[in-house]
């Protein structure tokens, strides 16, 4: 068991929208780690593509897992 699992994990939770709406005044641009301004990719809640993690598919790994969640936001 590994106790504890974030979600969204890494650096992802400051591009991720839970709710899945990217809001209107979200930036197009953010700095990278050398201060430079990168183009914006955003992640959105529930993407169900086959290398991603949903919200339910967290869950469920944590209930399978007998894991703490912590959930992280931007």
């Amino acid at each position: 068991s590994p106790n504890i699992l974030r979600c969204p994990g890494g650096s992802i939770s400051d591009v991720y929208f839970w709710n899945g709406q990217i809001p209107s005044d979200a930036p197009d641009t953010l700095f990278d780690a050398n201060g430079n301004k990168t183009p914006v990719s955003y992640w959105v809640g529930n993407n169900t593509s086959g290398w991603t993690l949903t919200l339910d598919n967290y869950y469920t790994a944590l209930q399978q897992t007998n894991s703490t969640g912590i959930i992280t936001i931007n």
